[in-house]
């Protein structure tokens, strides 16, 4: 299921990824890949843009030790 977000003022990829996910790496790509457009805005996201937040399915076991 994917969810829908609405940008505020200076949002930013990677703290949006960061909030929803709880990590950064391995979902910016995919989020990149669901939302192409923003990629033509800077680092720091204008409000009122509508993206997707892609349903992310873990397939790397991670090790504690």
């Amino acid at each position: 299921m994917t969810t829908n977000y609405q940008t505020r003022d200076d949002d930013m990829v990677d703290e949006i990824c960061f909030k929803h996910y709880g990590a950064v790496n391995g979902y910016i790509n995919r989020l990149y890949e669901a939302n192409p457009m923003i990629a033509k805005y800077p680092v720091k996201l204008p409000a009122g843009i509508t993206i997707v937040l892609p349903e992310v399915e873990i397939t790397e076991e991670i090790s504690l030790w």
